[in-house]
C-alpha cells in the first residue's frame, strides 16, 4: 500500500503547493496572512519530499513511518483553526478563509486516510465458504504500461502471472454495478476497522 499512501501524500503536496499561490488567485496577496499559508504550503512539500524519501527505503508489507502523515495532519487542523480565527476576531477576507478553511479539510482529511491504509504483503480472496481460494502476491503495471500485472496463487497452485488488458480493465468497469458504487464507503471504513483490529491482535 505505499504508492496508495505516497498518492494521498502527493495530493497534500498539491495543496501545499496551491497554498503557496492561492494568495495571488483568490485575492489577498497584500495581507499579513499569506505569509502563513505561504509558510505552511512550503511545510507541506518538504514533509512530501521526506515521506517520499522514506518510503523509497521500504519494501511493500513492511511497517511505514506515520510521522510525516502526522505532521500534514497537524498542518491541516492549524490551517482550519486559522481560518476561523481568521474570520472570527482578525477580519480575513472571505477569500482567505474559505481558502484556509477547505484546504486544512482536504489536507487532515488525505494525510489521516493515509495513515488508515493498512501495511500489507500479500492479499487474500475467499470463497462463499471462508476458503482461500486465491492469493495476491503483487500488483503493478508492466514495463510498456499497456497492461497490469498481478503475481497470484489460486486453489493453493504454484505462482501465477496474470495479465489484465486495458480492454478487459474497462469491460470488468463495465459490469460493475451501482449498488457496489455505493457500499464502497461502508466497505471501506469496514476494512479500516477490520484493518485496526488485527494490528491489536499481533
Amino acid at each position: 500500500m505505499i504508492v496508495v499512501k505516497k498518492t494521498l501524500a502527493l495530493l497534500v503536496a498539491v495543496l501545499g503547493a496551491w497554498l503557496v499561490v492561492s494568495p495571488w488567485f483568490v485575492g489577498y496577496a497584500d495581507m499579513p496572512t499569506r505569509f502563513v499559508d505561504m509558510a505552511l504550503g512550503a511545510v507541506l512539500i518538504v514533509l512530501f519530499v521526506l515521506l517520499s524519501s522514506a518510503l523509497g527505503k521500504i519494501k511493500q508489507g513492511d511497517k511505514t513511518p506515520n510521522g510525516h502523515l502526522t505532521a500534514m495532519m497537524v498542518v491541516g487542523v492549524v490551517l482550519v483553526v486559522e481560518g476561523i480565527v481568521g474570520a472570527v476576531a482578525l477580519g480575513h477576507s472571505v477569500g482567505s478563509v474559505v481558502n484556509e478553511i477547505v484546504v486544512g479539510v482536504l489536507v487532515a482529511a488525505f494525510a489521516r486516510f493515509a495513515m488508515l491504509v493498512p501495511d500489507v504483503k500479500k492479499v487474500g480472496m475467499n470463497g462463499l465458504d471462508d476458503r482461500e481460494i486465491m492469493l495476491i502476491q503483487k500488483i503493478g503495471v508492466m514495463e510498456d504500461c499497456n497492461a497490469i500485472q498481478m503475481r497470484c496463487k489460486a486453489f493453493g497452485s504454484m505462482p501465477l502471472a496474470v495479465k489484465i488488458t486495458p480492454e478487459q480493465l474497462l469491460s470488468l468497469l463495465g459490469i460493475i454495478p451501482f449498488e457496489l458504487v455505493k457500499a464502497l464507503p461502508k466497505m471501506l471504513l469496514e476494512g479500516i476497522k477490520g484493518s485496526k483490529a488485527q494490528d491489536q491482535s499481533k
